[in-house]
C-alpha cells in the first residue's frame, strides 16, 4: 500500500499526468452534472416514454398489457415508479442509476480485460461526456438498461472463478435477454471469453439456465397481466411480438439505416418546443460529434491492427486486447444489417461502447509516445460536449443563429 502511494506521489508530479487527470475530471463532474440536475425535464413524456413508463405502471396495477419486448426494462422502470410515483422522476430515476453505473462498468470492463488503468479512465471519460448516454440518462427508457446488463455479462465472465459454475454468467444472459432480445449479442464476446478460459462448453451447456431466469422473467409478467393460462399466455406472448417484429412496415420521420449510426447522421428529436421570439428549445440523442467519429475511426484502425499484425507480422492475435471489443461491436452492430423494420440510432449504443473501448485502446498507445496529444484531443472532446450539450438537454432557448451553428449536419434537425 505504501509502494503504491508513493508511485501515485511520483505519477502526480508529472504535468501531463496532472493535466489529463484535471481534464477527465471535469469531464466526469460535468456528465454526471447533466445526467442528475433537473432530471424533471423535459416535463412530458417524450419518444418512448409514452410506452415503457405507461407499461411500467400498468404491471404494477395488474393492468393487461402488451409491448413487443420483454418485460424486465418495465420492472426496473417500474420500481422507480413504486419509489416516486407516477411523475417525471418516478419514470427516470432508473435509467439514471443505470446511466451512473455505465461510467464506471465499461471502464471496469477494460480494467479486468488489460489491468490498464489509463485505459479504464478514460473510456469512463468517454462515457461521461457522450450526448447519447446522457440522453437515456435522463429519459425513461431502456436502452442504457440494456446497454449496463450487456456489459454486465461480459464483466461477470471476465471475473468468473474458475472453480466455480457459471452461474452468475448465465442469469445476466437471461436477464439481459429479458429487456430486449437484441440482448442476446452479447453472447458472442462472453463465448470468446469462455473459450480463452477453457470454458466454452460450460458455457453453452449452461444456456438453459439462461433460458430458464428469462421464461421466468416473461411469466412474471404474464402473471401480472392476471392470465389465467400461464404457459399457453406465454406463448401466445412470444408469437405475437415474434410477428409484430417480422410484419412491422411502420415509418418514423427519426429513424436512420444501420450503416448511418458510425457516421451520427441522424440521432432521434424528443422536443423541439418554440417560443415566441424565435428561440427553440431542442433536446435529441446526438452523441459527442468528434468523440463519435474518433471511436469509428478506431474502429476501422483496430480492424486495420489486427489485420497488419495476422498477415504481415505473422503474429497470432487470438489473445489480443482488440479481440474483445471487436468481436462485441461485430455481434451488436452487424446483424443490424439483416433487420428489416424502422432502426433508430440508438440500437447502435452498444456496439458505440465497445468501440469507445477501441479508442481508448490507442490513446494508451499514444499516451507512451506523446502524452500531451492525449491531454489536448481529450480536452477538445470536452469542449465539443459542452458546445454541443444544449441540443441533449434542451435546457437553453436557442436562437434561429445560434441553433443553425450547432447543426453541423442538416440531417441531425431536419
Amino acid at each position: 500500500m505504501v509502494g503504491r502511494m508513493k508511485n501515485l506521489a511520483e505519477l502526480w508530479k508529472k504535468p501531463q499526468v496532472r493535466a489529463l487527470a484535471i481534464v477527465l475530471g471535469l469531464g466526469l463532474l460535468i456528465g454526471i452534472f447533466l445526467r442528475i440536475f433537473w432530471l424533471s425535464y423535459p416535463h412530458a413524456q417524450v419518444f418512448d416514454e409514452v410506452y415503457f413508463p405507461v407499461f411500467a405502471k400498468e404491471y404494477l396495477h395488474h393492468i393487461d398489457v402488451f409491448d413487443v419486448h420483454p418485460p424486465l426494462g418495465k420492472f426496473i422502470i417500474a420500481a422507480g415508479i413504486w419509489l416516486f410515483g407516477d411523475s417525471q422522476i418516478g419514470w427516470r430515476i432508473m435509467p439514471l442509476l443505470f446511466g451512473l453505473l455505465a461510467i464506471w462498468l465499461l471502464g471496469y470492463l477494460w480494467w479486468n480485460h488489460t489491468k490498464d488503468r489509463l485505459g479504464s479512465f478514460l473510456i469512463a471519460f468517454f462515457i461521461a461526456i457522450d450526448g447519447l448516454f446522457v440522453a437515456y440518462s435522463r429519459t425513461g427508457l431502456m436502452d442504457g438498461i440494456l446497454f449496463v446488463f450487456m456489459i454486465a455479462c461480459v464483466v461477470a465472465m471476465l471475473r468468473v472463478n474458475p472453480k466455480r459454475p457459471l452461474l452468475v454468467v448465465a442469469t445476466l444472459i437471461g436477464l439481459t435477454t429479458a429487456i430486449k432480445w437484441v440482448g442476446l449479442a452479447v453472447i458472442i464476446p462472453v463465448g470468446y471469453i469462455a473459450w480463452r478460459k477453457g470454458r466454452l462448453p460450460e458455457l453453452l451447456f449452461s444456456l438453459w439456465w439462461s433460458i430458464a431466469v428469462y421464461l421466468v422473467v416473461v411469466g412474471i409478467g404474464e402473471w401480472l397481466d392476471s392470465t389465467t393460462d400461464l404457459l399457453k399466455s406465454i406463448a401466445a406472448w412470444h408469437l405475437q411480438a415474434w410477428h409484430y417484429q417480422l410484419e412491422l412496415t411502420a415509418t418514423h420521420p427519426w429513424s436512420s439505416p444501420w450503416w448511418s449510426w458510425p457516421l451520427l447522421l441522424r440521432p432521434v428529436l424528443f422536443i423541439y418546443d418554440g417560443g415566441q421570439d424565435g428561440a427553440v428549445q431542442v433536446m435529441t440523442t446526438l452523441g459527442n460529434p468528434l468523440l463519435w467519429w474518433s471511436s469509428t475511426l478506431a474502429v476501422v484502425g483496430s480492424f486495420g491492427r489486427l489485420i497488419y499484425e495476422r498477415f504481415w507480422l505473422r503474429k497470432s492475435i487470438v489473445d489480443h486486447p482488440l479481440v474483445l471489443p471487436i468481436l462485441g461491436w461485430c455481434a451488436a452492430f452487424l446483424p443490424w444489417a439483416l433487420v428489416h423494420r424502422v432502426v433508430f440510432l440508438y440500437h447502435y449504443m452498444p456496439a458505440y461502447g465497445f468501440a469507445l473501448i477501441m479508442l481508448a485502446w490507442w490513446f494508451t498507445r499514444w499516451w507512451k509516445k506523446n502524452p500531451w496529444l492525449v491531454v489536448t484531443i481529450c480536452g477538445i472532446f470536452l469542449l465539443s460536449f459542452i458546445y454541443f450539450v444544449p441540443l441533449v438537454v434542451g435546457w437553453w432557448p436557442l436562437s434561429p443563429e445560434n441553433l443553425s451553428h450547432h447543426i453541423l449536419l442538416k440531417s441531425w434537425l431536419y
